[in-house]
């Protein structure tokens, strides 16, 4: 063994990490860490090119090297670095008799495959960035293309410089590059192969620049049960015409077995394949070992041919091999259809003056060296609008060409007569007889009469219903199907103009994103042809509000964006007529919709280069507005950023938690205010998030509803406060009166099985129907149509109770109140806090308790916290309260071990429930 101390190898280790160590020795361990796990080979040469050390990601991709003194591979783990295996070289020499894998080259100019390397970077490492460019260097794997990037460093052990080289494997991205260019080429010169086989061999050409070391063929389908080779510019003369004619079948070459079963084929070792006995001698001699083999298909799905793929190694292809050759075999299929065609269009032209007179339906033309016509068929007169009489005789120029072509036509007429270039087939756009434009297909075809004179033959095929088409495709693709307004990407082109525009001449623009309220309630409950006709109603209120320059777009289900150019505080005033406007009533038959939206404002700046930046942004201000109850806008600003991470991550946790039972039901007492008899309980959700603690259910209930979370959620809730119901009453016989109160949306009561799914629920803990208490509320009762009334009838007839729950906090739904089989009316906290002290809270207390004994229904008040203010509610009629002064909402257990005490007074034992 070599002596470590005193070696130059360790010398450059010290150099380079003691550095590092020295000044602070978790700072030196954390850079030496980070080396070992950097994923990207990285190495140090001395300035002659020596390798002096290499991390494992190298070590990986060149494999074991040799010492520069003895020639002998090594890799070990260096004294000095901990538990980190780098490659050190001339540290050590290799036990005798151990040789191991074939070393690879250890000096630079041979790794990057290129003698000169070292007089190339010189000029460069000057420079911070120093050398950096994609070569093709000799890994384990073989040739490669790495982008390389090779900096001088200095150290201060050793005064001496070193290399420090950097790669990254981009040799797919290369092929790809490569591969593009050749499509680009290859369709470039599309038209000047003159058969199909030229075309053929220039693709596979391409193809094998672009991988060297591939030889390629394609084999077209001659019969349904033989290949003929048409294309193999690599492949020896005798192997090609061995290859000739090859059966489709089981057990046949590669490409007969990719057609028999039209499915790539892949034979590693040809000398052992049966298929291949007869050329097994031919393809030695070119040394080819292996060979891959994919189907070619038509437009239409039919086999027409294969590639193959004939190499000198037994490699297997990685995905990028398989995409490029699926790619060349698309083009492979646009070649051959594309000849095909134009086959049977010349054959077709050299059939003309015999069939044009049996096909009326394809407008036919006939011109002499004149230009004149000479024969007009029926297809034309349709097309055109001239009779055969009125075109007989005039000039091509005069009838259908419009003016700002003639010239150029003429032109091209009179030198394809005279000899010159044919006129190719193209479309062209002419004009009838109301100089109205018709686009047609025109392809011609020059004859000669019986004096050698010149006539050209035109076959026109109308266009017009495919250009309809394609403009209604363009349409499509750039306009909502429903709104008729611009779809997410044109208006992403749209805004990427506008980026532009602002970058050359600094005029501000700003990004609306419009987002409707709660709008999901709407689809789930009245279903996707109310919600779109509403959709269409909003569209056209938008409409009517911006002006010619700006861009209105639909961006999502309940999303539209407006790109304006106004001034700020126009825009401000756009807005504002925006929510306006869209919380007027809209009228859909006999029902009536108030609609919120709330709109986020991004302005246009010089920080933003990408529309997606843009609309980002504007998603995050509108989140914000959303976030403050709705119906207002927002200005963005870059606290949203770390704010919707946040609020991403809450939603994931949340999701976690869900499934890995998380959340759990607190009860909070419902007593009764004149005798303090405990009637029942109100299931609260709550959340012990992992890390935060407590969530609050304002935070994480939204984050359910927009997700689709709330329904599994909700279900959940039920079932526990029904199980945790009837443990109770199963313990203890005092809790057999009493109720369990849970809330429920609209959305649930417009589920079909909404009635047998609450009666299973119930028969399933042996708990009866007015045990169940069910809180919508005040603005869920806006929701309630002619379905969730039903429901609610079908569940009261089962003696469920239905409470609305916050009374006093929505909107006014008092007209529907009285239709409701309504049980409890539970005033808002809102209105409790400080009622001792607020006579207009005590009135509006009073009106509330008066309405409910009026409709039949008995009060809860929620909030309850002061002796005061259970006296002045009992004397105004109240039954029922909840509130601190009775309890907080606690767990399933603390209510079991009061109950166990024997607690059924707030005044006695409930009083310090929960603290």
């Amino acid at each position: 063994m070599a002596d470590h101390k005193t070696h130059p190898g360790l010398g450059v280790l010290g150099g380079v990490f003691g550095d590092l160590k020295r000044c602070d020795r978790s700072l030196g361990q954390f850079s030496l860490d980070l080396l070992h796990r950097i994923a990207t080979p990285i190495s140090l040469y001395d300035l002659g090119g020596r390798l002096l050390l290499q991390n494992p990601a190298a070590l990986g991709c060149y494999g074991p090297t040799a010492l520069a003194t003895s020639g002998q591979p090594v890799g070990r783990c260096v004294p000095g670095l901990g538990e980190y295996e780098f490659e050190s070289h001339g540290l050590e020499e290799q036990e005798p008799g151990n040789h191991g894998p074939a070393p690879q080259p250890n000096h630079l100019a041979e790794r990057l495959n290129d003698p000169q390397i070292l007089a190339q970077i010189q000029p460069f490492l000057d420079y911070p960035e120093g050398f950096c460019r994609a070569l093709q260097v000799k890994t384990s794997r073989g040739l490669r293309w790495h982008q390389v990037q090779i900096q001088r460093i200095q150290t201060d052990t050793l005064g001496e410089p070193l290399l420090f080289v950097q790669e990254w494997d981009v040799s797919d991205r290369h092929h790809c590059e490569q591969l593009l260019w050749a499509q680009q080429a290859f369709f470039s010169n599309f038209a000047h192969h003159g058969s199909l086989a030229s075309a053929l061999n220039a693709l596979l050409q391409q193809l094998e620049t672009a991988q060297p070391g591939w030889r390629a063929a394609i084999f077209l389908k001659r019969s349904i049960d033989q290949l003929h080779c048409t294309a193999a510019p690599s492949l020896a003369i005798a192997l090609r015409q061995a290859l000739a004619q090859v059966p489709i079948a089981k057990q046949s070459l590669a490409c007969g077995m990719a057609a028999h079963r039209q499915s790539p084929v892949i034979v590693r070792q040809l000398s052992q394949h049966p298929g291949w006995q007869a050329q097994a001698i031919l393809a030695a001699q070119q040394d080819i070992q292996s060979a891959w083999s994919v189907p070619i298909f038509s437009s239409q799905q039919q086999l027409i041919g294969c590639i193959s793929i004939y190499l000198k190694t037994m490699d297997q292809p990685y995905q990028a091999d398989w995409q490029q050759l699926e790619t060349t075999a698309s083009l492979a299929a646009m070649a051959i259809e594309h000849y095909q065609s134009r086959l049977h269009l010349q054959e077709s032209e050299m059939r003309f003056l015999r069939l044009f007179e049996e096909i009326p339906n394809i407008p036919v033309q006939g011109y002499d060296h004149q230009r004149r016509v000479i024969f007009w068929n029926r297809a034309s007169e349709m097309l055109y609008g001239f009779t055969a009489a009125e075109a007989m005789g005039r000039r091509i120029e005069e009838l259908i060409v419009p003016r700002p072509l003639r010239d150029d036509i003429v032109k091209s007429i009179d030198r394809w007569m005279a000899g010159g270039e044919p006129i190719p087939a193209q479309e062209v756009m002419l004009q009838n007889k109301q100089c109205q434009f018709v686009p047609v297909f025109s392809s011609h075809t020059l004859l000669h009469n019986r004096n050698g004179q010149p006539e050209m033959y035109c076959i026109d095929v109308d266009l017009s219903d495919r250009k309809r088409v394609e403009a209604e495709l363009l349409y499509t693709a750039s306009h909502d199907p429903l709104t008729g307004l611009y779809n997410r990407s044109q208006f992403a082109q749209e805004l990427r103009r506008a980026i532009a525009f602002y970058q050359a001449s600094q005029r501000l623009y700003t990004v609306l994103f419009v987002d409707l309220d709660r709008f999901k309630i709407i689809n789930d409950s009245l279903g996707h042809l109310v919600g779109d006709q509403l959709l269409c109603q909003v569209a056209q209120r938008l409409s009517q509000l911006v002006n010619d320059t700006d861009v209105l777009a639909r961006f999502g289900s309940d999303e539209f964006v407006i790109l304006t150019w106004k001034t700020t505080p126009e825009t401000l005033a756009l807005v504002q007529r925006i929510i306006e406007a869209i919380a007027q009533p809209i009228e859909l038959g006999s029902r009536h919709f108030t609609l919120r939206t709330s709109v986020g404002i991004a302005p246009g700046h010089g920080r933003y280069e990408w529309p997606e930046e843009l609309l980002r942004d504007a998603d995050l201000a509108v989140c914000s507005a959303k976030a403050r109850g709705g119906g207002v806008f927002a200005l963005f600003e870059p606290e949203m950023h770390p704010r919707a991470l946040a609020r991403l991550q809450l939603e994931q946790d949340l999701k976690q938690a869900i499934q890995q039972a998380e959340l759990q039901l607190y009860y909070q007492p419902i007593v009764n205010l004149h005798s303090g008899q405990l009637e029942g309980f109100e299931a609260l959700l709550r959340w012990h998030h992992r890390e935060r603690g407590w969530v609050s259910p304002a935070e994480f209930v939204p984050i359910a509803e927009e997700t689709g979370l709330i329904g599994p959620l909700s279900w959940w809730v039920f079932e526990s406060a029904c199980l945790t119901l009837g443990q109770w009453r199963d313990r203890f016989p005092q809790a057999a009166g009493l109720t369990v109160n849970v809330n429920l949306s609209a959305v649930h009561l417009r589920e079909e099985n909404i009635v047998s799914r609450m009666l299973q629920l119930l028969a399933t803990h042996g708990l009866p129907g007015n045990r169940l208490k069910l809180e919508i509320t005040e603005s869920g009762v806006l929701e309630i149509d002619g379905t969730i009334a039903t429901a609610l009838e079908q569940l009261k007839a089962q003696r469920l109770s239905l409470c609305v729950d916050d009374f006093g906090t929505g909107q006014s739904s008092l007209s529907r109140l009285h239709h409701l089989p309504l049980d409890v009316l539970k005033i808002d906290r809102a209105f409790i806090m400080d009622l001792e002290r607020d006579s207009k809270k005590q009135a509006i207390a009073q009106s509330i308790i008066t309405l409910a004994h009026g409709l039949g229904a008995t009060i809860v008040a929620e909030g309850i916290e002061t002796e005061p203010q259970r006296r002045l509610l009992t004397q105004m009629g109240c039954e029922s309260g909840q509130g601190y002064l009775f309890s907080r909402p606690v767990s399933a257990q603390e209510v079991e071990r009061q109950l166990t005490a024997g607690g059924f007074r707030w005044t006695t034992a409930l009083a310090g429930l929960g603290g």
